[in-house]
């Protein structure tokens, strides 16, 4: 995890898709993003997953992060925000740092 950022609008189908960085995303919303981590620095949610009820499954946790969205207990989101919390600055801070890094997702080429 990166940093913290609230939902401010709802989850809708977009139509055309948006493109951003070699990728397509069908659905989106709009966050408000309030703090980042450094650059490449983050809350590493391995050490975390025994005590996160998010993951029913503990032995196949990093499955449920490949959805688009993962629910929270209330427990699981304060203890993420303090985690968060201890590494993360004010947005102004990193945001530039991230900006320069994204790079275009190599896409596969198919033979012809």
């Amino acid at each position: 995890m990166i940093g913290h950022a609230t939902v401010v609008s709802d989850v809708l189908h977009r139509d055309p898709p948006v493109e951003l960085v070699g990728r397509t995303f069908t659905r989106g919303c709009r966050l408000d993003i309030d703090s980042l981590a450094p650059y490449l620095t983050g809350v590493e949610v391995a050490p975390l997953v025994r005590r996160l009820e998010a993951f029913p499954r503990k032995d196949a946790w990093s499955i449920w992060l490949r959805r688009p969205l993962v629910s929270l207990t209330r427990r699981d989101a304060n203890l993420l925000r303090r985690k968060v919390a201890q590494i993360a600055e004010p947005l102004q801070r990193n945001r530039d740092s991230y900006l320069r890094s994204i790079k275009p997702v190599a896409t596969v080429r198919r033979p012809a």
